[in-house]
């Protein structure tokens, strides 16, 4: 268990120097608030984000009879769903700024 976790902090460095040389794109305000504005006005983003949290629940919670998820595995599940609500919330709240007019793009 000890040496899966010094293999995956190695990738997971090689994968941050390999990213670290690539360029990348800014975008400014107006378009990053375009974009998530956009994700929030799309039925299927919100239903995806709606069935995702749904299934990570599920699957952290278990059932009834169900043997419980190891650390790993939990702790992983947390994180995404933590994402996936940050990435809802921050959707909503662009497209309620869009909306009001604070931002025009």
């Amino acid at each position: 268990m000890r040496l899966r976790s010094k293999f995956l902090d190695i990738l997971i460095k090689l994968l941050e120097y390999e990213l670290s040389d690539m360029p990348k794109a800014t975008l400014d305000k107006e378009q990053y608030d375009g974009l998530l504005s956009g994700l929030w006005q799309n039925p299927a983003f919100r239903k995806h984000v709606q069935d995702r949290d749904a299934r990570l629940i599920f699957t952290m919670a278990g059932g009834e009879g169900m043997t419980p998820e190891p650390r790993e595995a939990y702790t992983m599940h947390t994180g995404q769903r933590v994402e996936l609500l940050i990435l809802a919330r921050e959707a909503k709240k662009a497209y309620e700024r869009l909306d009001k007019g604070k931002v025009v793009v």
